[in-house]
């Protein structure tokens, strides 16, 4: 019942700005919607009515300002986020970013800042969960540049965004980088006087060092953490959500042979922290026992740590199952959702048609009226330039009659034999801007890539057999990662500050690799619709054409 109340709504609302746009006053109700979602989404209320939020997005791209436009596709990907619809948060809800994202004039005095690095934390946040740590680097640096620009006065607010950046590191592997973010940041922390912000940041230097065994360092660490993080209450107990300092704790204790302590901290984490965490606790607990050479309690959390580590592996399993079947599946769930609403609209219009059909003539008339005003307008300007263009030709024709009636045809012919040379000139001039890529011809291993051993799984991939299953999420990452190896500056052109979502990148790569478009959406598991617009998306950013048949051209004159 609620679900049909809501749809009801959604159409009232539509409807309504259907009205108001009938009768010159679209903009201004439009505003007023975009800002109530805006103020539900600052109320941390749930927004599920996805089809006013892409009305709106659809009209400010055709009538908003930069922000207006910025401002409408954040809301829309925080709607489909709340949905928590899978196929939009892996296409449409990421999408719905990237749109924000390219809707913003950054050069303007008025841009809106704020919301620009709103869109990034979210990016940064999709990408991490999808184990893109590349691309998630470029978010969290984008983050962190508009931070900046909206709050110049805030150092604070900006080192704490540069944090973000620890995350994609850690993923990578690059230690030696997290720590270098970490030291750098917190110096300048400590140099602003912050010092519970200071303390904060140093959980995952805390880790790093156990594992290096540099315990001395971590104990530091530590003390400046518990002392003046300002995150504990009286009994000792941390703040909800930072739980993952008890099993890090507990690893510092066992380092340095404190098993009670040790096993108190394991026991809290397990009882207190996340999934991942309660996991490594179990792990710790084994060591704890180790120690203590207590053979019945080692078989326990023996046992415990391999179930928590099976499940882990079964959720992340699933999860990968999940988001792949959602995107299977997208074009079907799309078509029957689209169905279900189109049940929903004939009948509401049944009932309101009779009632608005009047003012919707009205108001269609006005706007024939001002069209056929606008267009009559544009004829006048088009013949007035047509009539121009026609006297100064009529007038070079009788130039060239007098000098044929005067018999000098050595002028006229020196004349003729000049100007084919300022036009031979200039055609050359034009063929070679014309023909000049956009990025300098690419001297790298192109044929080590194509004949590398993942793209020749992905070849035995697209046949499309029992024996060679669909690619994996581990499989893309490899194929990724060896075209980066492989073709830096290509790999390098393609996130130059342009954000390529994953299935955009996916897309260039396959056609690099002379896949046909069939093949493509078969490999990524998706529909031709959403191949065809990834296709669209990576060639305007990549080569500023609003068009998906040439991106193939294109990307070929890269090598």
């Amino acid at each position: 019942m609620q679900m049909k109340q809501t749809g009801v709504l959604g159409l009232l609302a539509l409807m309504m700005v259907l009205l108001l746009a009938a009768c010159g006053e679209s903009h201004e109700a439009m505003l007023r919607q975009l800002e109530m979602l805006e103020q539900m989404n600052r109320a941390d209320s749930v927004m599920t009515n996805g089809s006013l939020a892409e009305t709106l997005t659809t009209y400010f791209d055709s009538h908003g300002t930069a922000n207006e436009r910025l401002r409408a596709h954040y809301i829309l990907g925080r709607t489909y986020a709340d949905m928590g619809e899978a196929p939009a948060a892996l296409n449409a809800y990421l999408n719905a970013y990237l749109d924000a994202a390219d809707c913003a004039d950054t050069t303007a005095a008025d841009c809106d800042f704020i919301t620009l690095y709103k869109v990034y934390a979210q990016m940064s946040s999709i990408f991490h969960k999808q184990n893109l740590p590349q691309n998630e680097i470029l978010a969290s640096k984008k983050y962190a540049q508009y931070v900046k620009y909206a709050h110049p006065k805030d150092t604070v607010k900006y080192l704490i965004a540069q944090r973000q950046l620890v995350r994609p590191y850690y993923l990578l592997g690059e230690k030696d980088t997290v720590l270098q973010i970490i030291e750098r940041i917190n110096r300048q922390l400590e140099q602003t006087g912050h010092l519970q912000e200071t303390a904060r940041g140093l959980l995952t230097a805390t880790y790093i060092y156990i594992e290096r065994d540099q315990l001395d360092k971590a104990g530091q660490l530590l003390t400046i953490f518990e002392q003046e993080s300002n995150l504990f209450d009286a009994e000792g107990n941390i703040d909800k959500g930072r739980e993952d300092y008890y099993w890090i704790k507990g690893l510092y204790e066992l380092a340095i042979e404190h098993i009670d302590s040790a096993e108190l901290y394991f026991r809290k984490g397990i009882q207190y922290g996340s999934y991942e965490a309660a996991s490594s606790s179990y792990k710790g607990m084994l060591s704890v026992y180790q120690h203590k050479q207590n053979l019945d309690s080692v078989v326990y959390y023996s046992r415990l740590s391999e179930i928590a580590l099976d499940s882990l592996h079964r959720r992340m399993q699933t999860d990968a199952i999940h988001q792949a079947s959602a995107l299977y599946n997208y074009t079907r769930n799309e078509k029957l959702a689209e169905q279900e609403a189109q049940k929903k609209r004939e009948a509401w219009y049944w009932f309101g048609g009779l009632l608005v059909c009047g003012i919707l003539l009205s108001g269609l008339s006005i706007k024939l009226y001002r069209k056929k005003q606008e267009e009559k307008q544009e004829e006048i300007l088009r013949l007035t330039a047509e009539l121009t263009v026609s006297k100064a030709e009529r007038q070079n024709v009788k130039e060239e009659l007098g000098k044929l009636k005067s018999k000098n045809y050595d002028e006229l012919i020196i004349e003729k034999e000049r100007k084919e040379q300022e036009l031979e000139h200039r055609i050359i001039t034009l063929e070679q801007e014309i023909g000049k890529p956009k990025v300098s011809k690419i001297e790298n291993r192109f044929a080590d890539f194509k004949n590398c051993q993942i793209v020749s799984v992905f070849s035995k991939k697209a046949l499309f057999t029992k024996e060679h299953p669909l690619p994996n999420k581990a499989e893309w990452n490899a194929l990724v990662s060896q075209f980066m190896t492989d073709l830096p500056a290509v790999y390098q052109f393609f996130f130059d500050g342009k954000a390529l979502s994953p299935l955009e990148l996916y897309t260039c790569i396959l056609l690099i690799l002379d896949y046909e478009e069939g093949v493509i959406v078969g490999l990524t598991q998706t529909s031709s619709s959403a191949v065809s617009i990834a296709k669209r998306r990576a060639n305007q950013k990549l080569f500023k054409e609003k068009s998906a048949t040439t991106l193939k051209y294109n990307l070929k004159r890269l090598f």
